[in-house]
C-alpha cells in the first residue's frame, strides 16, 4: 500500500511540474518597434507599434526615417561620437527568458563597432556582447528597401540566462558605439524586437499543487 501511496504522489508531483513547465513556455511580445506609426524625426521617446516602452536615441546631430528594412520607415541618427546610443525601454513583469531582435545598418562613414547593453535602473550598464554592423550596400546584401528584408543586417540575442531583467517594471537595452567616425556617418535601426516567456500564476501553482496533496490524502485514508 505505501509503494502504491508513493507512485501516486510521485505522478501527481510529474503532472504538476509538466503544467508550470508547458505554461512557461507560452512566447508574448513585449514590444516592437517598426517606425511606422511614430516615424521619428527627433530622439524620442518614440512608442512602439506594439506593446508598450520608448525609444530614444542620443546624442546624434539629427534623427530622420529613411527606408527600413522591409518598411517604409526606420529610426535614424547622423553625426555620431563614443558613446552615444540607440535606447528601447520595455516593462519585463511577469515575464521571464527575454531575447532581442533587431535590423542595424551604417553609412560608409557611419559607426560600425556597437555595444549591446541592460540595466534595471537607466542608470548603471553592464555589457553583454560586442557586435559589428554592416554598411548598407550591395556586397553586404543590398541595400534596405520598402518589399524586402534582407537578413544579413539582422541581430539576434537570448538573454534568458539574465535573471536580473525578469520580473522588472522597466529594463533598458542600449546599443552604444565605440567608434568615434565624426562627420556625417548614419546609424540606422528597424524592426526593434523583445519576447519573453510567461512567469506562472502563483494561483496556478498553488492549484495544482493542492490538487497532487489531495490525491495523496485520498489515497492514503484508504
Amino acid at each position: 500500500m505505501k509503494r502504491k501511496l508513493l507512485v501516486t504522489v510521485f505522478a501527481a508531483g510529474a503532472m504538476c511540474l509538466s503544467a508550470i513547465q508547458s505554461q512557461a513556455t507560452i512566447i508574448v511580445t513585449n514590444a516592437l518597434w517598426t517606425f511606422e506609426a511614430s516615424i521619428p524625426t527627433t530622439g524620442g521617446p518614440h512608442a512602439p507599434e506594439f506593446g508598450s516602452g520608448q525609444a530614444t536615441q542620443v546624442g546624434a546631430t539629427t534623427r530622420s526615417n529613411p527606408l527600413g528594412n522591409g518598411s517604409q520607415e526606420s529610426f535614424a541618427a547622423n553625426q555620431w561620437n563614443t558613446g552615444e546610443y540607440f535606447q528601447f525601454q520595455v516593462s519585463t513583469l511577469n515575464n521571464h527568458s527575454l531575447k532581442l531582435e533587431w535590423d542595424q545598418t551604417r553609412s560608409g562613414t557611419g559607426p560600425d563597432d556597437f555595444i549591446l547593453r541592460y540595466s534595471t535602473d537607466g542608470i548603471g550598464f553592464t555589457d553583454f556582447a560586442n557586435y559589428v554592423v554592416l554598411q548598407e550596400s550591395p556586397g553586404n546584401g543590398g541595400n534596405w528597401n520598402a518589399i524586402t528584408r534582407i537578413p544579413n543586417y539582422t541581430f539576434n540575442y537570448n538573454l534568458s540566462g539574465l535573471a536580473a531583467i525578469n520580473n522588472q517594471a522597466n529594463v533598458y537595452f542600449r546599443l552604444t558605439t565605440t567608434d568615434n567616425p565624426g562627420g556625417t556617418g548614419t546609424s540606422r535601426v528597424d524592426n526593434f524586437l523583445v519576447t519573453s516567456s510567461l512567469i506562472p500564476e502563483p494561483s496556478t501553482v498553488l492549484l495544482m499543487s493542492l490538487g497532487g496533496y489531495l490525491v495523496w490524502r485520498r489515497r492514503r485514508a484508504v
